[in-house]
This record gives structure tokens, sequence and C-alpha cells, in this order.
């Protein structure tokens, strides 16, 4: 009885540590979103984003290997290949991140007009956030990887946004709101993130056996690793691109102020993003043991009461954006931001359809058919570039917040539709009872 219960208090545990990540982080867009205005705002998060990106493509896997290997090299003590791994996958996430911002440093030096969603410094100051976010990625899923989930998550998903948070408010109160831009944020995460790595590595060196830091280390299995980067990596990918292309590609339409406000529309819709990540945090692990039972009737119940009441809670705040969306947006993010008051409402309207069949994924991932999630992931993905950049070069914003829902939405009845297909079970909210 005692494993079952350590299991499930983890797994509460790692629930809210990421959820208190979330929430952090829209806190953290509400607070940039107000001392830096609608433009700066819009130049730090083209810069961000491009960060996001540079680096997710940088790691290309590399955690999941990372939590997988060092968790069976450390359960068998094999040292000399926990060592061989560890040294290897820095080795390579580094030279990744750094050869992709280099290439970026040298776009921006010889065409600055590439990137015109953002000044040539902005750009190169978030440069520093790849290699950065990467090395902290990288020391989270190590940790992890050692048994202990949520110490390793804790840096990354706590102290970071609670230092950037800190560091932002304080400049604010010391030198006034007018001198936050975003090269200072920017520092500011830089420095949080960098804080986090040498919490993330004194917790690593303090939960690793002696043993692990003597003897050779062994690069035998390199091969089997370098191999599996590829097949980890895309789907993580192809989640970023799908979170991040959208701005990147309104930057090259658009004004920054125009990105500010629609990212700000984008954060208030991600409200139901985090409904949906809180159930299905609950709903993952409860997944996979009722398929383990061969219990499909109860796999079905489950995804359906579940996402029915996802859906309802999405309809509600739906229909508060529609009503009170302007006295929010001015109350939160300040009177500057009512104007991404249409955003906010496609974009929600936009979450409030993915919502009909939320669970897609989750099913297909714990019957064993991840590779049927990445292959739909990857097509959406090529999808939803194609459209933003059609709709966003004819209608900027509106085009950009249009081929956002329908993008995602399209991509949410690829999955439902493999979902029955392929484990016979329908995760689409409006399938009749008798189906059940």
């Amino acid at each position: 009885m005692a494993p079952t219960v350590d299991l499930l208090k983890s797994r509460l545990m790692s629930a809210l540590v990421r959820g208190g990540g979330a929430g952090l982080a829209v806190l953290i867009s509400i607070v940039l979103a107000r001392l830096m205005g609608a433009e700066g705002f819009g130049e730090y998060s083209v810069a961000f984003a491009l960060a996001t990106v540079l680096s997710a493509f940088s790691l290309l896997g590399v955690p999941t290997l990372l939590v997988r290997e060092t968790a069976t090299y450390a359960t068998g003590e094999r040292w000399g290949d926990l060592q061989g791994l560890w040294y290897l996958a820095p080795a390579v996430t580094l030279a990744a991140s750094l050869a992709l911002a280099g290439i970026v440093l040298g776009v921006i030096s010889w065409k600055p007009a590439l990137f015109p969603g953002a000044a040539p410094a902005t750009v190169a100051l978030a440069m520093l956030l790849v290699p950065v976010m990467a090395s902290l990625a990288l020391l989270s899923a190590s940790i992890r990887g050692m048994g202990q989930v949520v110490l390793g998550m804790i840096p990354e998903q706590l102290v970071r946004p609670i230092c950037m948070l800190l560091g932002v408010s304080a400049i604010a109160m010391l030198s006034g709101s007018s001198e936050l831009t975003p090269t200072t944020s920017l520092t500011m995460y830089v420095m949080a993130t960098a804080l986090a790595i040498i919490i993330s590595l004194g917790i690593l060196i303090h939960i690793t056996p002696r043993a692990a830091f003597h003897g050779q280390a062994s690069y035998i299995e390199s091969r089997r690793w370098l191999g599996s980067l590829g097949p980890l990596g895309f789907l993580t990918v192809c989640q970023v691109l799908l979170g991040q292309t959208d701005i990147l590609i309104l930057s090259a339409f658009v004004e920054p102020k125009q990105l500010g406000l629609y990212r700000v529309a984008w954060q208030g819709a991600a409200i139901v993003s985090l409904i949906l990540l809180a159930v299905g945090l609950a709903v993952e692990p409860e997944v996979a043991r009722l398929h383990a039972q061969g219990k499909r009737a109860e796999v079905q119940r489950l995804v359906l009461r579940t996402g029915r009441l996802t859906a309802a809670i999405a309809a509600a705040v739906l229909l508060v954006f529609v009503l009170f969306g302007k006295w929010l947006l001015s109350t939160v993010f300040g009177a500057e931001y009512v104007a991404a008051h249409p955003l906010l409402v496609i974009l929600a309207a936009g979450q409030f359809a993915f919502t009909l069949a939320p669970f897609s994924a989750i099913v297909l991932n714990m019957t064993r058919n991840e590779r049927k999630t990445a292959k739909i992931t990857g097509v959406a993905t090529v999808l939803s570039i194609l459209l933003s950049v059609a709709l966003t070069s004819q209608f900027g914003a509106y085009g950009a917040a249009v081929s956002t829902s329908v993008s995602r939405f399209l991509w949410k009845l690829a999955l439902a539709r493999a979902a029955k297909r392929h484990a016979d079970i329908s995760t689409i909210i409006l399938t009749p009872l008798r189906e059940r």
C-alpha cells in the first residue's frame, strides 16, 4: 500500500508544481504587459518565442532520453554508462543551441530587417536564453531520472518564475515602469534561469550516489542514444511550434504594439489551457491504469465525464470574456489592452472548440498509440504554419487568431478520430450515452 500512496503523493505534488508554474507564467505576462506597454511587450514576446523555439530544436528529445536512461542506469548502478550519458547529452545540446543562436546572430548582423518584430539588441539578448533554457531542461530531466520528480520540477517551474517576478518588480519600484524595457526583462529572465540552473545542479549532486562520480565514463551505447533523439523530440518540437509560430509569423506583418495586443489576448484565452492541464494531469494516469486492466467502458466513461466538465468550464470562461472581456482586459492588463477584446473572444472560442474532444492525445498516448499522436501532430504543425501565413498576411492579428483557433480545432478532431479508430474510445463529448 505504501508505494501506491507514495506514487499518488508524487503525482499530486507534480500536478501542484506544474499548475503553480503555469499560473506564475500567466502572472509574469500580466506584470510585463502592464510595465512595458503593448509595444514593449510585443517586442519581448517575439524575442522570447524565438528563443523558445530554438531551445526546443536544440534539445530535440534529449530530456526524455535523460529521464529514461538515467532511471535505467541508476537502478542498475551502471555508473559508467550514466557518466557517459551525462557528459554527452549536454555536449550535444550545448553545441546545437550555440550553433542555432549563432546562426540567428549572424542573420541579424547581416540583415536586421528579417526580424521586424524586435530590435536587433533584443533578439541578440534572447539568444543567450537558448543555451541557458536548454541547460536547465537537461538538469531537470536528470533529477527526475534519479527518481526525484518534484525536486526536478521546482527550479524550472517555481524558482525561475518567482525570481523573474521579484526582479522585474524590484526594477519597477526602484526605477519606474518606464525603465522596464524588453532587454531589461530578458536580462532578468536569463539571470533567473541561471539561478535555477545553480540550484538544480546542487540538487543533482546531492541526490546522486558518490559512486556515480568515480570510474571511467562509458560511451558504448552512444549510438543508440543519438538514434533515439529524433523520435523522442519530434512531438515536443511540434507542440512548441504550435504554441509559438503564430506570434513569430505575425511579427512579419504587424507592428510590435499589435503583437503585444495579440499576446495578451492569447494569454487570456490560455486560461482554458490551464484548466485542461489541471484536469489532464489527473486523467492521464487513470486512463493508463484502466486501460492496463482492460476496462475500456470505464475509460470511455471517464473521458466523457471529465471532458464534458472541462467543456462546461471553457464555455463559462468564453461567456465571461464575451460579456466582461473589455473590463477584464482594462483591469488586469491596463486600458491600453482593451483593443485586444475581439482577439480574446476569437481565441477563447477556439479554446472552447478545442475542449469538444479534450483528451484525445492522452487516450492515444496512454493506450500505446503515441506514434499516431506524433504523426497527426506533425501534419497539424505544417498545416498550422501554412494557414497562419496565408491568413496573417491578409488580415493581420485577426488572421493569426482565426488560423490558430481553426488549426488547433482540426488537430483535435484528427486526434479524436484516431482515438476512436485505434483505441476504440470516443473522446468527443457529444458522444451519445449509448456508445459508452
